[in-house]
């Protein structure tokens, strides 16, 4: 692999901290979907997709849209194999969530549960945002997408 030079580089911390924005609902672009991997432990999958926020709705509208135009939200769901130790508890809430954010983006998902990542891309959809608190001190408060819903025309 090749060598790059960047200036500055040396003098960055590496801390990345994205400004939190308000709950609430926001217009949302699929602008790539992931390639599905196995989790660690290799008993289910991660799905994922970037979205672009470009608006944002009700509550939410009343914060510097300079916050919120052109950030990307990463979305992602963990869908259990069958021989994970949980999936009698809880496999049913990755697979809701899945559909719920496949139904809001208009991707078909096949009679046998089958679907194409991909068709979720250049589609919209209203993502309900909210503000996860950090678990430890050492960790950060962030937005996390708990609802999609359609485009309304």
């Amino acid at each position: 692999m090749s060598t790059y030079k960047v200036s500055g580089l040396h003098d960055r911390s590496g801390d990345v901290k994205s400004p939190l924005l308000k709950p609430g609902r926001y217009v949302v672009t699929c602008v790539s979907a992931r390639e599905p991997k196995r989790n660690r432990d290799d008993n289910g999958t991660i799905f994922g997709w970037d979205l672009n926020i470009t608006d944002a709705l009700g509550q939410a509208a009343d914060q510097d849209p300079s916050l919120y135009q052109g950030r990307n939200q990463y979305f992602s769901t963990f869908i259990m194999d069958e021989e994970h130790p949980k999936y009698s508890d809880w496999h049913h809430l990755g697979e809701e969530q899945l559909k719920n954010f496949l139904d809001a983006m208009g991707v078909k998902v096949d009679d046998d549960g089958s679907f194409d990542p991909e068709d979720a891309v250049d589609n919209e959809a209203i993502a309900k945002l909210k503000v996860q608190k950090a678990k430890t001190d050492d960790d950060d408060d962030r937005n996390e997408v708990v609802e999609f819903k359609e485009m309304e025309n």
